[in-house]
């Protein structure tokens, strides 16, 4: 017997005995309609924000005639699947800024598969990566303009920032927008030098007669490219060398 289009009014049990009629006949097969899975979709727990450093379980649900055999989660449409991720459940214990994106899964038995619609994981995070971006990029000369962008990674964005310049051992704030721009930068703008020092080699103590170098450093930007050097003498006067 040949069934072309089995649907529901197939399902049941059957047997078979020889013709003509005889006192044997085969033991019932069951038939049962099927299907591949289908439905899939993803819940989250907890329900609500996510914020880095908390915990967040996926569990994909999906109806399927015989159930589900194996299910697998995918992360951004990346082409393989998250390691270790062949559950109906995906626990991830410690989120990061890194764990945001969209996740779907795939849930598959002995007819076929079914993937999920794709689910955004929102994770929040503090900014990170905080850096200054220079343009025009390279050197400024005095006169030009110059503008200072303050990037940082955050979600949701950074909404407040601060600028601040270290002048000797005084820290003064100097703007709360995103961008600082000078129109005409001038000398006053840099840094002047500071913690500046001689280093003497050998020796600050030396045997007549013998070599000495002093070397002189200090921090500047941009930095210092000339130095003078000034001998004090016995009663306190400076000479220049």
């Amino acid at each position: 017997m040949t069934i072309k289009h089995f649907d529901q009014v197939h399902t049941g049990k059957y047997n078979c005995r020889p013709i003509p009629p005889q006192n044997v006949q085969s033991p019932p097969l069951s038939l049962a309609l099927g299907h591949a899975p289908h439905s899939t979709s993803i819940t989250v727990s907890p329900v609500g924000e996510l914020s880095e450093g908390g915990s967040v379980t996926l569990t994909c649900h999906s109806e399927a005639a015989p159930p589900v055999e194996s299910f697998a989660w995918f992360r951004d449409m990346e082409t393989g699947s998250i390691p270790d991720s062949f559950r109906p459940q995906l626990h991830i214990p410690r989120l990061k800024y890194t764990d945001r994106g969209e996740y779907f899964c795939v849930a598959r038995n002995s007819l076929g598969t079914a993937r999920s619609k794709l689910l955004l994981l929102n994770v929040t995070y503090s900014p990170k990566n905080t850096r200054v971006a220079v343009t025009p990029s390279g050197d400024t000369r005095e006169g030009s303009y110059v503008n200072l962008n303050c990037v940082s990674h955050a979600n949701p964005p950074a909404s407040r920032h601060a600028w601040y310049r270290i002048l000797g051992d005084q820290v003064l704030s100097k703007g709360s927008v995103q961008n600082l721009t000078f129109l005409s930068v001038r000398a006053q703008h840099s840094d002047p030098p500071k913690n500046t020092s001689v280093l003497a080699r050998p020796s600050s103590v030396v045997d007549a007669g013998r070599p000495l170098t002093l070397t002189c450093s200090s921090q500047a930007n941009p930095a210092v490219d000339n130095f003078t050097w000034h001998r004090l003498t016995p009663n306190g006067a400076s000479v220049q060398c």
